[in-house]
């Protein structure tokens, strides 16, 4: 029930009518998470084995979620399945030091915790530094606002396993249209399970982790790096701007898990959300069209590839 309205509330705008509810939902959920984190633990969680594959999880916070990002760095060194490194990416506008961090980040370093920091692109510091410096390994991207499963690297490989040329996540939205012309963003089918199969009219949502198989964008790599562009056209949304890439690679998306996602969000982390200002505020929308216009892509062309995509995905 809780689904259906959140997913309602998104179509009409409303979502922060919402929050009160769902603040009140994350709060109650983080009491049982939160018993899960020891800011104490020593225990090492990076894979320490030969294999012939790379994992990377990636994910960016800045100083208002700082301390909240704990669990999050917590939950990726805790995985059933390993990954070789686990990186933070911060602008260095915004903090200038390790030492400007909190307390629990020393014993998250000693336990495996990469802190880098970059220039200042916002969401897209979550996959540029991981993509630009590991291009041979998988990379994960997650968020700073979850309390993350602990087998959410292992959900997401699994399904990399079936599907190696797919981008896997666990929440996805599907791009509807009509008269071949896309839809308002808050119209398109919100946390879709409507397919088991690499599809190209999923969106990947960040918020559920997302898994990109190396070198996935590489024949894009020049523009998928190109901060000067998405300054322009795309600076607070980087689940546009990827899908429109992986779209020009011919790359699709596919579901990790076939039910609905479960998201619980870290308490007091959503009026500061991204969502807040694209989604309610209807600027995906701007957005989306700029970054199609930017590209020159033909929304009748986009239609047909989506709608004949049986025979087209790899």
């Amino acid at each position: 029930m809780k689904s259906i309205i959140r997913k309602l509330a998104f179509k009409l705008g409303i979502r922060k009518l919402f929050l009160p509810i769902q603040e009140f939902d994350s709060k109650r959920e983080a009491i049982k998470h939160k018993k899960r984190y020891d800011p104490l633990n020593t225990h090492y969680g990076l894979n320490k084995d030969k294999r012939d594959f790379e994992i990377t999880v990636s994910f960016t916070t800045f100083p208002a979620r700082i301390t909240n990002a704990v669990y999050v760095a917590d939950a990726m060194l805790r995985q059933t399945l390993k990954p070789d490194r686990v990186i933070m990416v911060l602008a260095s506008d915004e903090v200038q030091s390790k030492d400007d961090l909190p307390e629990e980040y020393i014993n998250l370093q000693k336990r495996g915790l990469s802190i880098v920091f970059a220039e200042n692109l916002r969401p897209h510091n979550k996959y540029q530094h991981a993509m630009k410096n590991y291009p041979d390994s998988i990379v994960i991207t997650v968020d700073d606002d979850v309390f993350y499963p602990n087998d959410l690297v292992e959900t997401l490989f699994s399904s990399y396993s079936k599907y190696p040329e797919a981008v896997s996540v666990i929440r996805a939205h599907r791009i509807l249209f009509k008269d071949k012309k896309i839809l308002p963003y808050n119209e398109w089918g919100f946390e879709s399970i409507y397919t088991d199969k690499p599809v190209f009219d999923l969106l990947a949502t960040g918020v559920g982790g997302a898994l990109y198989p190396p070198m996935c964008m590489a024949v894009k790599r020049d523009i998928l790096f190109d901060a000067d562009v998405i300054r322009r056209i795309s600076l607070n949304a980087d689940d546009i701007w990827l899908k429109i890439i992986e779209l020009l690679c011919d790359v699709p998306v596919v579901l990790a898990k076939q039910k609905p996602p479960s998201i619980s969000y870290i308490p007091d982390t959503q009026n500061t959300s991204l969502h807040s200002s694209n989604v309610d505020s209807k600027k995906n929308d701007v957005i989306l069209h700029d970054t199609i216009s930017y590209f020159g892509i033909n929304e009748d062309e986009l239609y047909n590839k989506m709608k004949n995509q049986e025979d087209t995905v790899r």
